[in-house]
């Protein structure tokens, strides 16, 4: 595989030619979960059960407690509204999150009770979204936390007023 790359001249290109040896990849490791890092509606992460890896164009997150319940926490309006305040709205409507605005995401500090991320992702494929984010506000912000139903409201509306924003940013044919 070297000698064939070496043969192409892959290891004269720019980042090759850097590195020592060329074909070091430099920061490849296994994370529990994905980030993405341009999103369409809402955050996704997806819990690395291949134990794969990825280039800088999905976040790689290592975790302390285990990968699906830091997932199934993050279907919350507090975590949807403070990545539309946090990302940079690009054209067509896309939200992108860099490592320092996705850092700042409000999460739940104390896991409990959410939806179990295989659940919620099968609602979400199936677009019920909406569903998943009210169950886990009444019994992670509401019960967990102890905001109040108001408290969840307002970061509902918080995060349709700029979602909807973004979104109205997209070109249409």
């Amino acid at each position: 595989m070297i000698a064939d790359g070496e043969s192409r001249g892959v290891h004269r290109g720019y980042k090759c030619s850097i590195r020592e040896p060329w074909y070091n990849v430099p920061a490849v490791w296994q994370p529990d979960c994905f980030f993405f890092r341009q999103i369409y509606d809402f955050p996704r992460v997806v819990i690395n059960k291949a134990a794969a890896t990825s280039t800088d164009t999905i976040h790689r997150i290592r975790c302390s407690t285990p990968a699906a319940k830091i997932a199934s926490n993050l279907y919350t309006h507090m975590t949807a509204a403070s990545a539309e305040i946090e990302g940079r709205s690009y054209g067509g409507g896309v939200l992108e999150l860099e490592p320092t605005e996705a850092e700042r995401l409000l999460v739940p500090r104390v896991l409990n009770g959410a939806m179990p991320i295989d659940e919620a992702d099968r609602m979400v494929r199936a677009g019920r979204l909406e569903e998943v984010l009210e169950h886990n506000d009444k019994v992670v912000l509401r019960e967990s936390l102890g905001l109040s139903a108001a408290d969840c409201g307002m970061l509902k509306q918080i995060w349709a007023k700029m979602r909807d924003r973004r979104m109205s940013r997209r070109r249409t044919p």
